[in-house]
């Protein structure tokens, strides 16, 4: 009966030792832990000129409620590190753009942070539902840092010749309206596409296999995540995708983890992620 109780104890206190370990981990590494992860995408609709360049994504910085300016000059020189062509914001920069204790001093800060971050072939943005809470000081963020806006459009990506890739920027569902038909207008089918937006409900509304590629953030990846069990919560904005790829006909969807933590600085199964992708013509 002894040996039983005390296997029965041993046991407990391994349980009790790994779960201290996940929290421990959840609490003090997972949060600054920037994941990057590196995807190849091969098709024969990108042109010769185009092939080999890489398309970097963050979103859900959430500056000021747990990202600091210390954790987000890490993060962002990790981004900046990858030596992408073409850059990508997928939104939400601060947890409440309307804080009345936002300083000028780290408007400046997060703006100049923005502005190091290099990309040969442009920087783009999307808004996030947070974002536009307060979109004249985002935008004038952004803009200062020369990221240009997509908002329900598109543009032409050039490297040296006239052939090009097409970047589609689509609207939050949350407070804004996607619009596809505006978004989509002058595209082609035939033309690598690649789009980005905020919520992964703005997902749902796509045509089949209209875009290549296609990403989204917003859900932090559940910030806590089980094996087996997945996110423990649904969000507004998310209710068909919520985490990591899916495929959609020929289309593949990647829904990122961000940057940021929100509510507490506490991650699990979800380490902040920065995606750079790798464009190869077949």
């Amino acid at each position: 009966m002894k040996h039983m109780i005390f296997k029965l104890l041993l046991g407990l206190i391994m349980v009790f030792l790994v779960i201290a370990g996940f929290v421990f981990y959840g609490l003090y590494f997972a949060p600054t832990n920037l994941d990057t992860e590196f995807k190849t995408i091969n098709s024969d609709k990108v042109p010769p000129s185009m092939n080999d360049i890489k398309i970097g994504y963050f979103s859900d910085v959430y500056f000021l409620e747990f990202m600091d300016e210390e954790r987000v000059s890490e993060m962002f020189d990790t981004i900046n590190s990858s030596d992408v062509d073409v850059l990508l914001f997928g939104g939400d920069l601060f947890s409440n753009p309307n804080d009345e204790t936002i300083s000028e001093t780290q408007i400046a800060f997060i703006t100049e942070q923005l502005n190091g971050l290099n990309a040969n072939l442009g920087k783009y943005y999307v808004l996030g539902d947070k974002d536009n809470l307060n979109p004249d000081l985002v935008n004038s963020i952004l803009y200062n840092a020369d990221f240009e806006l997509l908002s329900n459009s598109n543009i032409k990506i050039h490297n040296n010749d006239s052939s090009s890739i097409t970047l589609i920027g689509l609207d939050n569902t949350i407070n804004s309206t996607p619009n596809i038909e505006t978004a989509f207008e002058g595209t082609s089918s035939k033309n690598f596409n690649l789009l980005f937006t905020h919520t992964p409900d703005s997902l749902s509304l796509l045509g089949q296999n209209s875009v290549d590629v296609a990403l989204a953030g917003h859900t932090l990846g559940g910030q806590i995540s089980l094996p087996l069990l997945g996110n423990l919560q649904k969000i507004e904005g998310a209710s068909q995708y919520t985490k990591g790829l899916y495929l959609v006909g020929n289309s593949k969807y990647y829904i990122s983890n961000g940057l940021g933590t929100t509510g507490s600085d506490f991650r699990m199964f979800t380490d902040p992620q920065y995606h750079v992708f790798l464009i190869e013509s077949k």
